[in-house]
């Protein structure tokens, strides 16, 4: 993290990708997290969705919690992988039951819609109600829109 982000030291993507191998290598969950923004992002290295899904997923299994809605993204909109509905509401349900906001709002926001299942406003009520209850404006608005509805 320190070459990642230049604390105390000078900002090395290359040296901070070195370490967080290492680390990730050894099972820190939180260096497979970061090693899989790189790779996703391509920083530092060359961007490469099948080596993000790879150390995501090895941090979702440990319960990383934005590695689990990273995932829930990935399998949404099918990055390096077949696009899985069913996937991504695991990963978001998981990320989401443990607090994480834009999980909840996209549980939301897939609930409203019915995107690869059947609609259902309550549950898109409950799941952006849990999110704008954490300040995510986007499920605020969501959460008043869709209560006015009939």
């Amino acid at each position: 993290l320190m070459h990642k982000e230049g604390l105390g030291i000078v900002k090395s993507d290359e040296k901070a990708l070195v370490y967080y191998h290492k680390s990730a290598e050894q099972g820190h969950t939180n260096a497979q997290f970061h090693l899989g923004q790189m790779y996703f992002n391509g920083t530092g290295v060359k961007k490469d969705d099948t080596e993000a899904f790879k150390w995501y997923y090895k941090a979702a299994e440990k319960g990383q919690v934005d590695a689990q809605f990273n995932l829930g993204n990935i399998y949404l909109y099918g990055n390096g992988v077949e696009k899985d509905f069913s996937e991504a509401m695991t990963w978001y349900r998981k990320a989401a039951e443990k607090g994480h906001a834009n999980a909840q709002f996209n549980l939301g926001d897939i609930f409203e819609n019915g995107s690869g299942i059947g609609k259902d406003k309550q549950e898109a009520l409950k799941w952006y109600r849990k999110a704008a209850k954490q300040g995510n404006r986007f499920a605020k608005e969501s959460f008043k829109r869709l209560q006015g509805t009939t």
